[in-house]
């Protein structure tokens, strides 16, 4: 729900900026007709409505996504992304220290703050459309004796200003004190309103004022939006009248006119809105020359153009609408925060009294019952400790930890060399239940008999399979710095171009700081082995030296980056290679 709600929040922002300039706009079209400025409440509800739109270059939309799911959800510091660096610079740091998870969390802070505003946002929904319901019940009472006068026209007693009721099949409802000539101009304006589809727009707006019940600008949007419906009815209502009928006209909105109040809930009245500036605006009304609505309604094109598209996405990386981090250099040690951790815990045991946690030397004997052997590959090291340490991945299932560390004895530090190793280790059969876990290290070796590259994946969740041909895909090798990663390099002969595939779950790969030319931006379809299908986007740089393809699969993110020589014209075998990938994807 929380992912609706985001979905809801960011196109409210988005929405926001184009009210503002309606808003702006609609004070500088006063002499336009009220119909255009209806025409841009449209524009904006559009805008409140759709979840996706296109993409211009003369959008003045500073941001489409200004919070992101995955960084509610998973990003180590969290932040946003108004399109507004200053606006950044103010508030990220802020969100960042106030909503950073803890380490060893397993959920982040920003995450349980979106679900709780999801269930908030679920409730003023509820009231407000229970409310609308409470006030349509309270109006069917009220004119329960109702007669009817003519077609589609009903007096009571009990109404005191005339409205319409209804949108499948709408009434109009008068006052029964009404007079003849009263009534003339009450049912000119009212059927003004049937004509346009008032009847149906109005409610609409509400509905739209129930979902968006948190942002101000549109409880002002729908404000304006019930003003200028009830303008441009007056507006057809007396345009082809004299200046005595416009007074009489004006008579009868002063004594039926409401409270201001009630224009929310209340239906479509003859009397609603600000009485005092219908009257001005009624006897002030003349028709506008055809260029005054001629350039009037160029202005609201532009604004539509500007405001109903989203802003062109940077072409420099990005992979369906979740864009990678900008990385100016690789590393070989992706989480060095966790040996920062592993060894303070480390060194925060040496100085203990306590030693249940404390690693031993190989020389310690232990009980046989008190041992464990399992095969693993090395995924990282660190000698920035009191004694180095090694980050083991266990092969198989005999763990229930998918990452262990271990603290090397002085006499065996060439081990800190050996990364993706495949070794068997003999170690204490008791963990210290952290994220990696903390082992007690007795024996490592080198296994005796390597397993299939493609089992020391098991922990990732999925297997990648590249195309099984030597004279395609050559020099295949696999590695996995962490859990959460996995890189295959390996050499396209087809192109004779250095590929690296990265698969990264619960993230973004880290990728080189590339412009990518948009003009060569090709899109690819494949289809997963359970037929749903796939998207890929093939970019290449401007100097034609990198190609991108990249795609999503469920929480996996997966990037193909290939160092292309710039005499090759056709990066097909790349869209290929990932079609491959996909296929075997269940």
């Amino acid at each position: 729900m929380e992912t609706v709600f985001i979905k809801i929040f960011n196109m409210s922002i988005a929405a926001g900026w184009l009210i503002l300039a309606v808003i702006v706009l609609r004070f500088l079209l006063q002499k336009a007709p009220k119909w255009l400025a209806c025409t841009l409440w449209a524009v904006v509800a559009v805008r409140l409505i759709c979840p996706f739109t296109f993409e211009s270059a003369f959008s003045l939309i500073p941001s489409a996504e200004t919070v992101r799911p995955d960084v509610v959800r998973y990003a180590p510091e969290p932040s946003i992304d108004s399109g507004i660096p200053a606006i950044d610079g103010m508030l990220n740091p802020m969100i960042s220290e106030t909503f950073a998870p803890a380490p060893g969390a397993s959920v982040n802070p920003l995450d349980i703050w979106a679900f709780a505003a999801s269930i908030i946002w679920v409730i003023g929904l509820v009231a407000m459309l229970g409310y609308a319901f409470v006030s349509f019940l309270r109006l069917r009472g009220m004119i329960r004796e109702a007669v009817p006068l003519q077609n589609h026209v009903w007096v009571c007693d009990a109404v005191k200003s005339p409205f319409i009721l209804g949108v499948v099949r709408p009434r109009i409802y008068l006052s029964s004190s009404m007079n003849a000539e009263q009534t003339k101009y009450v049912l000119a304006h009212e059927r003004a309103h049937l004509k346009r589809g008032d009847h149906v727009w109005k409610p609409f707006g509400y509905v739209l004022l129930a979902v968006y019940w948190f942002h101000p600008l549109v409880w002002a949007a729908y404000s304006l939006f019930c003003r200028d419906i009830e303008l441009a009815c007056d507006e057809r209502a007396v345009k082809n009248i004299s200046l005595d009928d416009k007074k009489a006209y004006c008579r009868a909105l002063l004594s039926y006119s409401m409270p201001g109040g009630m224009r929310v809930s209340y239906p479509l009245a003859f009397g609603e809105g600000r009485v005092k500036e219908r009257v001005k605006h009624v006897l002030h009304y003349r028709r506008p020359a055809f260029w005054v609505v001629l350039g009037a309604a160029g202005m609201c094109l532009v604004v539509a153009v500007c405001f109903l598209t989203n802003p062109e996405t940077d072409t420099s990386v990005e992979t369906t609408g979740v864009p990678y981090d900008d990385m100016s250099e690789t590393t070989n040690v992706p989480h060095d925060n966790e040996f920062e951790k592993s060894n303070a815990q480390y060194n925060a045991g040496v100085e203990s009294a306590d030693t249940s946690n404390q690693f031993v030397s190989t020389d310690t004997l232990y009980d046989e019952g008190e041992t464990i052997t399992f095969t693993g590959v090395i995924v990282e090291n660190t000698t920035d400790s009191v004694k180095p340490l090694i980050l083991v991945q266990p092969i198989g299932d005999e763990l229930p930890y998918p990452r262990i560390f271990f603290v090397l004895p002085d006499d065996e530090t060439d081990w800190t060399t050996r990364i993706n190793s495949i070794v068997s280790v003999t170690c204490k059969d008791s963990f210290e239940e952290t994220d990696p876990a903390i082992g007690e290290l007795i024996s490592i070796s080198l296994a005796e008999s390597a397993p299939d590259p493609q089992d020391m994946f098991s922990t990732f969740g999925i297997s990648i399979d590249l195309p099984g041909n030597s004279n395609w895909i050559q020099n295949i090798a696999y590695s996995q710095p962490d859990a959460d990663h996995m890189e295959i390099d390996y050499h396209d002969a087809i192109i004779d171009a250095d590929c690296k595939l990265l698969a990264v779950r619960d993230g973004m790969p880290d990728l080189p700081d590339i412009v990518y030319d948009k003009t060569l931006t090709e899109t690819w379809q494949g289809t997963f082995s359970s037929g749903q299908t796939v998207y890929i986007k093939v970019q290449r740089s401007a100097d034609g030296t990198q190609v991108l393809a990249s795609w999503e699969y469920e929480e996996y993110q997966f990037a193909l980056l290939a160092d292309v020589p710039v005499k090759t014209g056709d990066i097909g075998a790349i869209a290929k290679t990932a079609i491959t990938v996909i296929s075997n994807l269940k």
